[in-house]
Formats: C-alpha cells, structure tokens, sequence
C-alpha cells in the first residue's frame, strides 16, 4: 500500500529553531514532543540531544548540541551548518505552542496509517486472528493519542507497592504508630489550618479542590491566606485572570506583616509598621511563589504553562484565580458546555502533573426574593461538572453579609464534598477586617480563651465581645 504520509518539514525547522532559541519553549517542547513526533531523521537526532541536554540542566547552545552529538556518534549524520542556522535563526517569540500542536496532528495521523496498514496486512494472514488483531490494533490506537496503557497489576502486586515504597502491612504499622504518637496519617500539603487538614486529608497530589464563593465573599483572600501558609514550605504556582501578580505580592506581604492592603495601598502605615513590612518583604521575597497573571487563557495554553510550572519550578501545588476565565480552544453552543470540557481538562492535568490544583469559582448570586443565604454545590455558575469533576468544594459563606449584627468577622467553610475522606463539614474562620486580612480557625481561637477568659464568661460573649476581650488581654 503506497501513501504519502502526512509530513511538513517546514513546520519542524520552526519547532526545532524554538527549542533552540527560547528557554520558555524549551521546556514545554520537550514535555510534549517525542521522537516519534519528527518525520525527518537528521530532526529526530537534533531533537534528542535537545532533549538530553534539557534533562541533564545543560545550557542549550551551538557548543552543547555538538558536544552531545559527538557522544553519541551522531555527529556526522546531521550537517553542523544546518545546526548553526536554526541556533542563529531569526526568533521573534513565534506561537510554538500552536506549531507543536499542529506537530503532534501529523505524528498522530503518521501513527494512525502505519497502525491501520498493519491492521489490514495482518487481517489478510491466513492465520489471522480477529481478536489478537483487535486488540494490537486498539494499544496502537492509544499510542498514536499519547496515551500509555496502564501496566495491569495483579492484588499481590498491588499490595507488595501500595504506598510510597512501602507494602500494605508496612503502611497499616506506620499508620497505626503516627497515630499513637498523634502525628497526622496523611502526607498531602498542609493548608496551614488543623482542622481544614484533618476534614480534607490536607491537599493531596492528583486532586481538585474547587473553592466557590458568591461575589464579596472574599475567595480570593481566602486562596492567599493558603498560599501564604503553604509557600512557606512548598513551592507554589498561581494562574491568576483577575489580579495583577503585584497585587497578589504586596497583599501577601501586607498578610505576613500583619497589616490591611488598604491601609498599605492609601500609606496610612506608622513608621512602626514600615519597618516590620520592610524586614518582612525582604525574607518574602525569597520564598518560592510563581505567579502568571495573563488575563486571557486557553486551557491548551494554561496546560502547556502549567507543564513548565511543574518541570521548570518544580511546583509542589497550582492555584488557579478563577475558573469561569478560562477559555476552551474550540467553539462551543453554550457557557455550560465549555465549562464542562474546562473542568474535564483540569481533572486530567491534576492526575497528569501529580500534584493538588485549587480552584476558585464564581457561585450564582442570591434571588432578590429568596430566604436562602447559605450557598450549596448547585450554586456553581455556568455548570454542573464543576462539582462533579471536584474531588472537594469548599463553597464560602458570611453571614454577617446578610444580616449585620450576627456572626461578626466570621466566615464559614463549608465542605460540601469531600470525595478523599468522605466528613462533610462547616469549619468557622475569623478575621478583624479593621486590622489585616488573616483568617484564623474559629476552634484556635476558642482553645486560646479558654486560657485568659473563664470558660462561663466565654459561652455568655457574643462573637464581636468575645474577641474584643481577646485583643484586651494580648494588649
């Protein structure tokens, strides 16, 4: 069977030149580019030593590649003037992500001719077998979109590599010996609050965790209040469509220094202050937080950046600001439909990069005529996959909103879902909004009361006294 297969040396060059040329290309190259995906041999050759170097922390350049060239012998198949002239190409921050995906298109119908001419060649065998045909046919399918077929595991093999190098009985011990120690069982992130770790099992690889709020319900502090526990030992990225990386930053920062944005944003700051943010900044600015702020993003262009978050940074979590923003490649009928394809894609990216990815979410606005203030997981705007694609929402909830004079400075968790460890659960936060954004848990506060106010007087205050005798007593 004579076919011309799909090829386009061109659009490798403008591949193989990006690579060469830009360290923001460089790695989302590698990550989705395999040898396979190249038609021409001397680009497979320039592609692997790209790809080696990459791998190894060397400097791609002119040197390197011939260098790496010459340990593999490969040096005088591949012209080093045709080297030379994609090192030296004119680069004007060309859209690779869109020649790659136009690169992977031709390998993956290469992949489907060879697949279905083999498929046919085999079927006219006089021994042929249908189902072992089927089945051949079906694995090259799957490589041919990228997609490698889990290793089937037997029960005994299953449990001989159950957790973190560790078999069943191994594991059920050292549960079993962190609890009499009374040590946490759970080895995710820590959120930096006791109780949202222990209802969550803390934020754990391979997972979604949607955060949903009405308007002014203050989701966005709430994402920077985790961040700003969690950077403190972890590495975090953030995609963030609504706030400047600045903004984010100096708010931060201002969370860490203990004083209000507003108050830092207007200058009302003493010198007091000043000093303390100052120091503060400074140890701040150190902490490994990587923040993208472009306003417009596709999910093929948040993937390919959230790959380099990964690879380049070496992200522990994502938190992405906020999900509605996010726009699908293609065209869609609907909000709803588009939504859904965007939930779908961040399940898979999360299980993909192994990590936890926190989303934020806008929840649908209260009816003028409703008596319902308390938001619930049908709430989610735009979409129902949102809550079914979410392995936990943590849906937000003042009630100080909707009426002035009760739960002062309160601001409940609900956790709606909870697919990982199975408690459903209100979790109660304060925040004395005159003095800074920085939530505590609720119980924390409670614990530190009952050591400086008798615990009879406690149960008489009132949230609002309660926590003026507090700041009374520190003082």
């Amino acid at each position: 069977m004579n076919v011309n297969l799909p090829t386009n040396e061109k659009l490798e060059i403008l591949v193989l030149t990006a690579a060469v040329n830009s360290n923001h290309a460089l790695g989302d190259i590698v990550e989705r580019c395999e040898e396979d995906d190249f038609f021409s041999f001397k680009h497979k050759i320039i592609f692997n030593c790209v790809k080696s170097l990459f791998h190894k922390g060397v400097y791609v350049t002119l040197q390197s590649i011939l260098v790496e060239m010459t340990k593999h012998d490969k040096k005088g198949e591949v012209d080093k003037a045709y080297i030379t002239d994609l090192h030296f190409a004119y680069w004007s921050g060309m859209p690779f992500e869109q020649y790659v995906s136009e690169l992977k298109t031709l390998s993956m119908l290469r992949k489907i001719v060879h697949s279905s001419k083999t498929m046919i060649e085999d079927s006219c065998k006089d021994d042929a077998n249908p189902e072992k045909i089927l089945s051949e046919h079906q694995d090259c399918m799957l490589k041919a979109q990228g997609i490698a077929q889990k290793a089937i595991q037997s029960a005994e093999e299953i449990s001989a590599s159950f957790n973190k190098n560790r078999d069943f009985k191994q594991d059920l011990e050292w549960r079993c010996n962190q609890y009499r120690l009374g040590l946490k069982t759970y080895e995710g992130i820590s959120s930096g609050f006791d109780m949202l770790d222990d209802i969550l099992g803390s934020f754990q690889n391979g997972y979604i965790y949607t955060i949903g709020a009405r308007t002014s319900m203050g989701k966005t502090t709430f994402m920077l209040n985790l961040i700003r526990n969690i950077v403190k030992n972890k590495r975090v990225g953030v995609f963030s469509l609504e706030m400047s990386a600045q903004i984010i930053y100096a708010k931060l920062a201002c969370m860490e220094a203990g004083i209000r944005y507003r108050d830092f944003y207007d200058g009302k700051v003493s010198p007091s202050d000043i000093r303390r943010v100052a120091l503060i900044e400074e140890r701040f600015s150190k902490l490994p937080l990587f923040i993208d702020d472009e306003a417009s993003l596709t999910t093929s262009k948040l993937e390919a950046r959230a790959k380099r978050f990964k690879q380049g940074k070496k992200i522990d979590i994502l938190f992405i600001d906020y999900l509605t923003r996010i726009k699908c490649n293609g065209k869609y009928f609907s909000k709803h439909l588009e939504i859904d394809e965007i939930t779908k894609s961040l399940q898979a990216l999360a299980k993909s990069l192994d990590i936890p990815i926190v989303i934020l979410a806008q929840l649908n606005r209260q009816a003028v005529s409703s008596t319902k203030t308390r938001p619930s997981m049908i709430d989610f705007k735009e979409s129902g996959s949102i809550e079914e694609d979410s392995d936990a929402c943590l849906l937000l909830h003042r009630p100080e909103y909707y009426n002035k004079t009760e739960k002062i400075g309160i601001m409940e968790v609900i956790i709606d879902k909870n697919r990982i460890m199975g408690t459903r659960k209100t979790i109660e936060f304060y925040c004395d909004s005159t003095k800074n954004e920085n939530y505590q848990e609720l119980n924390e506060i409670h614990e530190h009361l009952k050591e400086v106010v008798p615990e009879s007087k406690v149960r008489r205050l009132g949230y609002a006294e309660r926590y003026a005798n507090d700041d009374d007593d520190d003082e």
